[in-house]
């Protein structure tokens, strides 16, 4: 089963992260906001655990908080707001990103450039593409379609020169790069630490790199050492627990990062593990049930319910027969709304890496799939 087919609705859903410091990515924010619609005034803001709004509703269309900022649309345009709802820059912008390593990537006129934590523009809007800031401090860029990608610092001065025919965020060390049709993975001075002689590669999460062999998933470390034999159909990407879902047979289950089967290859369908716990469904016809690393069932959804994201800061978005509505890990409804006015949140901010983007900045579990 492809993961494509679980859903199809891009939503970055992430809370608010007040400091900077306390995470450097949306995934693993850390304060408790939560976008939803209010079918009142059809409007987006921001609600709190107990189901209140702290934002009030007043926006077209709602990202979640990064770095104590999120990205919300009116009139066709997107801005930054803080904490509090109030807007952060007077420019608006044809798009903007998620903040990564206190770093974030907008487009102005269909050209992209970068702001800092405190939305001052650092790198001006003249890129043809650029990525999320790097855990070392460098993003892949490239400067027209016509050009190669290189990796810059936030500065906008080149660190590893334009000369890849298609790059990756760095993480955890590496980037994945391509030259030609073949990938591998470089480190912050550009030398290969996995040599370009793969068909497919791609970050699959807690220093993973997932790889193809013979139509078979596998993955490497960032030595190139073989850690998960590629023996699977398929699989989903590590977020947390260095738990990572596989397929094999058209059956589900996780492993670690040895390769090391956690729980039995046996289900239909799974999801990332987010805050030490995953959405399962043992099988096809079955309610989607929530489980910790153990593979104890700690809830289970109505016949008409699907999770939409994983657990995060206690709560998780669940899709319904008629709507959306948030739930923790014993079913208490925070909030809830109706198809009859909107669909789940958004992400206004997503942008396309070519026709093959893989792992998008998401809690959606659309953008887990690693191909």
């Amino acid at each position: 089963m492809k993961r494509s087919t679980f859903f199809a609705v891009i939503i970055v859903f992430a809370a608010v992260l007040v400091g900077c410091n306390a995470s450097q990515d949306p995934i693993h924010d850390t304060t408790k906001l939560w976008p939803a619609f209010n079918t009142s005034v059809n409007k987006w803001g921001f609600i709190d655990a107990k189901g209140n709004f702290a934002i009030q509703p007043m926006f077209d269309q709602v990202s979640g908080f990064s770095c104590g900022y999120a990205v919300v649309e009116m009139n066709d345009l997107a801005k930054y707001i803080n904490t509090k709802g109030q807007i952060q820059m007077t420019t608006s912008m044809d798009r903007a990103d998620d903040f990564y390593y206190n770093y974030a990537t907008f487009r102005l006129n269909g050209k992209y450039g970068m702001i800092n934590n405190k939305c001052v523009t650092v790198i001006q809007p003249m890129y043809e593409y650029i990525g999320d800031m790097g855990d070392n401090g460098l993003v892949a860029v490239r400067l027209s379609s016509s050009d190669k990608y290189g990796f810059c610092n936030a500065k906008g001065e080149y660190k590893i020169q334009p000369t890849y025919d298609d790059a990756y965020d760095f993480r955890e060390g590496g980037a994945v790069v391509a030259i030609g049709s073949k990938r591998g993975v470089i480190d912050k001075n550009g030398q290969y630490v996995i040599a370009p002689i793969y068909d497919y590669l791609v970050d699959g999460g807690g220093g993973l790199i997932c790889f193809e062999q013979n139509g078979k998933y596998g993955a490497l470390d960032l030595r190139g050492n073989t850690v998960i034999q590629p023996i699977y159909d398929d699989a989903v990407r590590l977020v947390d627990n260095n738990l990572i879902g596989v397929e094999q047979n058209e059956k589900w289950g996780y492993v670690d990062t040895k390769g090391n089967i956690k729980l039995p290859i046996q289900y239909h369908d799974v999801t990332p593990f987010f805050e030490g716990y995953a959405w399962i469904q043992a099988t096809e016809e079955s309610p989607y049930t929530l489980i910790d690393t153990k593979g104890k069932v700690l809830l289970t959804l109505g016949k008409d319910d699907k999770p939409y994201t994983g657990m995060h800061n206690g709560l998780a978005l669940v899709s319904t027969g008629d709507g959306y509505k948030y739930v923790d890990v014993n079913g208490r409804v925070a909030y809830a709304w109706s198809y009859a006015y909107s669909n789940a949140p958004e992400k206004i901010s997503a942008k396309k890496h070519g026709d093959n983007d893989i792992v998008k900045r998401t809690l959606h579990f659309s953008s887990q799939e690693l191909y």
